[in-house]
């Protein structure tokens, strides 16, 4: 049996609630048409021309119909097909039934025993605000990008003004359902072109008493959105219990506990609990949630058709964006970027479609081996906009201050941040980068950078800005400067030494100002003295390879107290002596430097000739002036 009948419904967007409806009217009208003891196929054409003027879709039923009278009115269909009149949503379903109490009937009340739907596939054409958001944005233009934030303003004023969800549904809530079940249900939202935008899979969904009266509604529910290139799925396990009031236009959500796999690298469990506004579509919701170790809490309201649609207020006992990374060593690895895939491109579209303001409160936040402890921060984020101002907390044992903002409205996107820390305790901070420098002392930093780029690395290598480092008592263990300058001129004395020198260097000052271009940090000035020593000069170091070099003049001073075979005297003490540095951080810093003792020489041999030759001159300038032969002579 194949029926084609028009009918009329709101736009299908909300399609899911209406199949709930749609069986439940046919069976009441089963229901009364009893005494005339029509057929099923009888009975889909009248129930079908009887709902003629409340729809405007054509449905097909393709599988076999039945009707059961007792214990129970019921109707079953098959291979069932809904087409709205404007063709942008469709249903298909395996199975679609409902069930009705008899005796209530007999009393002249409608009582819905059950509903159950099986094996739904619900297609709905995005509205072009809709597909505008979920199409591929990084390659639009400045104008492209311009009109679609626009039209992303506009569909949003047009929903705020237009009728609210609580007619959709007010229809399936009043008819007081008893038992609700969908199975296996799977919505798509595709564009004009057919492609698909998005997946949400249902796998089940089951709820009683579904009422207007405000009585409780328990349901559960197994979501779930398959992953990106194979990736993990994110699957969400519902259990929860609200309370419906259409007559106040409002649900109560009294619990809803959220179990969610796929999102980070371990179960996600939230609890939320607060109230919807049916007609306005938004929801005011506290919540609290657990990711292994990190507790959270705060408020939540999420208004679809106002800016920002999604306002938070969290405070966090430890956040760390490792569980925010895919789940799973699998997707993990594929997340991993290859020297042959290139450098990965900003997510334009996600940055773009996002429209949320949040006020945080972290108790610490790690970051690799970084820790950021009593954080606070206030984000904005719209239309590609992100702003994180200010940021304050502990970093090291140093004040961190600062305020960032990824700017990807237009392409390609630019970064900007500016801060600065103070006190920072550098022997933490140098453990946390993982080198082989063991180094102590108090710094301060403060900065000023900003970067252009469609990817990470293009952000890094773009960066620019200054730098200013200073620090206090710094220590850097094993190495000694003085050592190794002593051993120059023990050298230059041809002498030995004999003291014995500490294994650490001790910085009395140590300043550096950077500079950032190209990838790499200048450090132009670097200035440093510590006990008999002085020093100049500057340096290079690649933001990527860590790969650095740096050349530095030293000046000598009182070296007395450091070793016999060390003494400067003047002819020394008027050098300037050259260091050259490179390798790469994760080298042991032993092996970072050397004295120039050749050019040392050099400069000293040149020294001695210069002097030869001006004494020589001088000689001969005073005999030409007639000077005293016998004082020459002596």
């Amino acid at each position: 049996m194949v029926l084609h009948i028009p009918f009329q419904v709101p736009y299908m967007g909300r399609i899911l609630l209406y199949i709930i409806a749609i069986p439940v009217l046919l069976v009441v009208l089963a229901a009364l048409l009893i005494p005339l003891l029509v057929n099923e196929e009888k009975l889909i054409s009248i129930a079908a021309s009887q709902l003629q003027d409340k729809t405007g879709a054509e449905l097909t039923v393709s599988g076999p119909v039945s009707l059961s009278l007792f214990p129970r009115l019921g109707l079953e269909m098959a291979d069932v097909r809904i087409d709205a009149p404007d063709s942008r949503a469709s249903l298909q379903a395996g199975e679609l039934g409902t069930g009705l109490a008899v005796m209530p009937l007999l009393r002249g009340s409608v009582e819905i025993d059950s509903v159950n739907l099986r094996d739904l596939t619900i297609t709905t054409v995005a509205q072009a605000g809709a597909a505008a958001a979920g199409m591929s944005t990084a390659d639009l233009s400045d104008a492209e990008l311009d009109a679609l934030y626009a039209k992303r303003r506009s569909a949003r004023e047009t929903g705020k003004s237009g009728a609210g969800a609580g007619a959709a549904l007010a229809l399936p809530l009043a008819l007081n359902v008893a038992r609700l079940s969908i199975e296996n249900a799977r919505l798509l939202t595709v564009d004009e072109d057919g492609s698909t935008l998005s997946t949400v899979i249902l796998e089940n969904l089951s709820a009683s008493d579904l009422n207007t009266a405000g009585r409780p509604v328990p349901m559960t529910a197994l979501v779930r959105l398959p992953g990106a290139d194979s990736g993990e799925d994110l699957v969400m396990d519902i259990n929860g219990e609200f309370r419906p009031n259409l007559e106040a236009g409002s649900v109560s959500v009294t619990r809803l506990d959220i179990d969610t796999t796929g999102l980070t690298q371990r179960p996600l469990n939230a609890h939320i609990e607060g109230s919807v506004d049916i007609n306005a579509q938004v929801a005011d919701l506290t919540l609290a949630f657990t990711v292994d170790q990190m507790l959270g809490n705060g408020s939540l309201r999420y208004a679809a058709f106002e800016s920002p649609q999604i306002d938070a207020e969290l405070s966090v006992n430890e956040f760390n964006p490792a569980l925010l990374a895919l789940a799973g060593p699998d997707a993990a690895a594929q997340a991993e970027p290859s020297a042959e895939a290139g450098p990965i491109t900003l997510p334009y579209d996600a940055l773009r479609s996002i429209d949320t303001a949040a006020r945080l409160s972290l108790d610490r936040v790690v970051i690799d081996q970084h820790v950021l402890s009593n954080v606070t921060a206030s984000l904005r984020a719209k239309d590609g906009k992100l702003t994180l101002k200010p940021v304050k907390g502990k970093l090291h044992d140093g004040d961190i201050d600062f305020s960032a903002e990824l700017n990807a409205r237009y392409n390609p996107a630019t970064l900007r941040t500016q801060g600065s820390v103070e006190n920072l305790d550098i022997a933490s901070a140098v453990r946390a980068l993982r080198t082989p420098v063991a180094a102590s002392g108090r710094a301060g930093l403060d900065w000023e950078i900003s970067a252009t780029g469609d990817s990470t690395d293009a952000l890094v290598a773009s960066l620019t800005g200054p730098i200013r480092l200073r620090t206090d008592s710094v220590t850097v263990a094993g190495v000694n400067a003085q050592r190794q300058f002593c051993q120059a001129v023990a050298l230059v004395n041809q002498e030995s030494l004999t003291a014995t020198f500490q294994p650490d260097t001790v910085f009395s000052e140590l300043e550096a100002d950077i500079n950032l271009a190209d990838g790499q940090a200048r450090l132009d000035p670097l200035s440093a003295s510590l006990p008999a020593l002085g020093l100049t000069g500057n340096g290079t170091l690649d933001l990527t390879a860590k790969d650095f070099s740096a050349s530095i003049r030293a000046t000598i001073r009182d070296t007395v107290g450091l070793d016999p075979a060390c003494r400067v005297n003047e002819r020394l003490a008027d050098l300037r002596w050259p260091v050259e540095c490179e390798g790469n951080l994760a080298d042991e810093p032993g092996s970072w430097c050397r004295v120039d003792t050749r050019e040392i020489l050099k400069d000293l041999a040149e020294g001695e000739v210069r002097r030869t030759v001006e004494k020589e001159a001088g000689k001969l300038l005073q005999k030409m002036l007639g000077g005293d032969s016998k004082r020459d002579k002596q």
